[in-house]
């Protein structure tokens, strides 16, 4: 089995369909170098998020080869030690959020940036849309972040760095078909 590692090209904070909380700088995203895109959250007036939707990771995973799963290592953290939220991931294929399948994860960020990974190498959950090589090279294949806060106080979530990693089989490699569902598992 065979890994490509990306980071995403663009990244824009949309508040069409979710969310009450705009993201500062939603580019900052793009690379681990501490300069964060960040959104104030907490229970408090309910506050949500708009997507985070990262896209372009610039993928060139060879015609013919088997995806095999998906690993999203956010980098994030918060203003306050032990705030506790709610993520929630989407894929997003050919541009477009299938918010038919959020997989929701409650999470505790810490006040140093730390990796939440989730997904894996192999053990695909469908996300209600298949994988395909073309999927994944193309532009608008990402995913899409939402923070909902659930603590009692108030705190800045920041997010520094949004990769994915895409496992697959080369051709001739063995596996299934060439496509395959999304493993997205969510952030915690």
């Amino acid at each position: 089995m065979a890994s490509q590692t990306r980071s995403p090209a663009t990244i824009i904070s949309d508040g069409n369909d979710f969310g009450n909380v705009d993201w500062s700088n939603p580019g900052n995203a793009a690379s681990s170098d501490n300069a964060y895109a960040t959104a104030d959250v907490g229970q408090n007036n309910g506050s949500t998020t708009y997507m985070l939707i990262a896209k372009n990771y610039g993928f060139s995973i060879p015609d013919g080869a088997t995806i095999d799963g998906i690993d999203l290592n956010l980098e994030a953290k918060t203003a306050e030690n032990g705030m506790h939220y709610d993520a929630h991931v989407w894929g997003v294929k050919a541009g477009v959020i299938d918010s038919d399948y959020d997989i929701a994860t409650a999470t505790t960020l810490t006040t140093s940036d730390a990796i939440y990974t989730k997904g894996g190498a192999t053990g695909l959950i469908a996300l209600g849309f298949t994988a395909f090589v073309a999927d994944v090279n193309g532009s608008g294949f990402g995913i899409a972040l939402m923070i909902q806060g659930t603590s009692d106080n108030d705190a800045t979530v920041s997010v520094d760095h949004m990769p994915l990693t895409v496992y697959y089989t080369p051709s001739g490699g063995g596996g299934g078909s060439t496509g395959a569902g999304l493993l997205l598992t969510g952030v915690g």
